[in-house]
């Protein structure tokens, strides 16, 4: 599994392309800059399949849409996430365009891309349909903004709670090996094992 993280100029917001050794692969949370991340699609050849979002905020869906018209396929979210999109104050809105073809997934799906699988782990806390990409042959997670290095993801903004934050953290990505490679929303990389014993919010 190849991947390539771009840091987009919206709050810093780390999207991720991500390839199989066939080149079929997909976009995870195009928050802006639609060029610099259609240029690397493009130069590198990659067959996107799919673009997925970890949850709604203005910053992790900004490209969403015109990559979405590009290349002919729809926009995946979980459901539980629908009214934090449709409710502008929920998904902090700053004129970016809402998709127009949107698929919803729920806790549990497999997302095939080629020879990668991820599974969808509900992780509500941020946001109340937040979620995580779980590779398991890889041992790779697409955390968005639900655990960063050495903190977590903000829970005092709509929809968000910080006991949904800490259940989900502890209970369903802590649980985890702690080899597993995390791959935040912002800020770079950790694992599930640092963060389990040095993370400065939620421990397990």
């Amino acid at each position: 599994m190849n991947i390539k993280r771009i840091v987009t100029s919206v709050y810093t917001e780390n999207c991720y392309i991500f390839w199989d050794k066939a080149n079929n692969g997909g976009v995870i949370d195009p928050g802006s800059d639609f060029n610099k991340i259609d240029t690397f699609i493009t130069e590198n050849k990659i067959n996107i399949r799919t673009i997925l979002l970890t949850h709604s905020h203005f910053d992790h869906i900004g490209a969403a849409e015109e990559l979405s018209k590009k290349y002919g396929i729809s926009v995946k979210m979980a459901y539980s996430e629908k009214e934090v999109l449709e409710e502008p104050e929920n998904s902090l809105e700053v004129n970016f365009e809402v998709p127009e073809k949107i698929e919803y997934f729920r806790e549990g799906d497999i997302i095939n891309i080629g020879d990668i699988r991820l599974k969808v782990i509900e992780t509500p806390g941020h946001t109340k349909g937040s979620v995580c990409f779980y590779e398991e042959k890889e041992k790779i997670l697409f955390a968005g903004d639900t655990l960063f290095r050495t903190t977590v993801g903000r829970w005092d903004l709509p929809t968000g709670s910080y006991k949904d934050l800490e259940d989900s953290i502890k209970n369903k990505l802590y649980i985890l090996p702690d080899d597993v490679k995390v791959h935040s929303g912002h800020g770079f990389s950790t694992t599930i094992g640092k963060e389990k014993g040095s993370n400065g919010v939620i421990r397990c």
